[in-house]
């Protein structure tokens, strides 16, 4: 069966611009009962989507281990394996 658990979506301003946008966390997600595919030995797959405009644009794409928001300076940063998104 296909599941998806409480941290598979999370809206959250990640770039520091005051709006949510959306960081959808494939280690979240069951199919069949596991994460396959959507985790293998890099990582599991991890999608951001950024607000623009009045809709939402593509920033990342890609396997990934670790993530998290934090704040630097007064602003968010959404950390990709220990790396600024885009940095």
């Amino acid at each position: 069966s296909t599941g998806y658990g409480m941290r598979f979506v999370v809206l959250r301003d990640a770039d520091g611009d005051g709006r949510k946008d959306v960081v959808l966390d494939y280690s979240d997600a069951q199919c069949g009962g596991q994460a396959e595919p959507y985790c293998d030995g890099s990582g599991c797959l991890l999608k951001v989507f950024l607000a623009s405009g009045g809709g939402y644009r593509k920033a990342f794409e890609g396997r990934a281990r670790t993530w998290k928001i934090e704040d630097r300076g007064g602003r968010s940063v959404i950390l990709v394996d220990g790396r600024p998104l885009g940095g």
